[in-house]
């Protein structure tokens, strides 16, 4: 999920375009048991030490100068949603434990970014000019063999009145390559 908040700056000379964004990246880990999840995601928080131990899938946005990536770190949220149902612990141990399949319960990870991405602005027709300026997320290096990336839900929450355009529209979609997810903004 890809949540444009705010675009921070937008410079035709330079070809830059940088946005505040939510990127949530969710994923199902069957390797991992969850003991005694709640009902509601937030009451289900990673610690830091917790989220060290996982692995955590990792973006890279291509279309910035310097290919930045996803972070994990003390600015990032990793919850899990409570989808499966549970099995109770075994005889063997003192406490009754609620035990959750990490096939039948999502991870996700949410952090704000700060991007410059690089934008191609067309200002043949400027005043009356319509610009397309677009986030593209990758799976980073070659873990697109085994994580694909799914279109989930976009959105635009921040202002669509700026200095110097208006902000028309946005969507998401996949690429050809059906690998890469390109989240486009429409500026008129």
């Amino acid at each position: 999920d890809v949540d444009i908040t705010r675009i921070l700056s937008i410079n035709e000379v330079e070809g830059i375009f940088e946005t505040q964004q939510f990127v949530d990246l969710s994923w199902r880990d069957p390797r991992i048991k969850f003991y005694n999840i709640k009902k509601q995601a937030f009451e289900n928080s990673l610690l830091e030490k917790e989220k060290q131990m996982i692995w955590i899938p990792s973006v890279t946005f291509l279309n910035t100068a310097d290919q930045e990536r996803s972070l994990r770190d003390n600015k990032s949220l990793v919850t899990v949603d409570r989808l499966g149902q549970y099995t109770h612990s075994d005889g063997s141990q003192a406490t009754n434990i609620y035990i959750y399949s990490g096939i039948d319960n999502r991870l996700k990870i949410t952090r704000v970014y700060s991007t410059k991405w690089l934008c191609n602005y067309d200002m043949l027709w400027y005043p009356f000019d319509t610009q397309y300026c677009l986030l593209q997320l990758s799976p980073s290096a070659n873990s697109h063999t085994y994580l694909q990336l799914n279109l989930g839900t976009q959105t635009y929450s921040g202002a669509t009145e700026l200095t110097q355009y208006f902000v028309r529209g946005s969507s998401m979609k996949k690429t050809n390559d059906n690998i890469t997810i390109e989240v486009e903004v429409i500026l008129g």
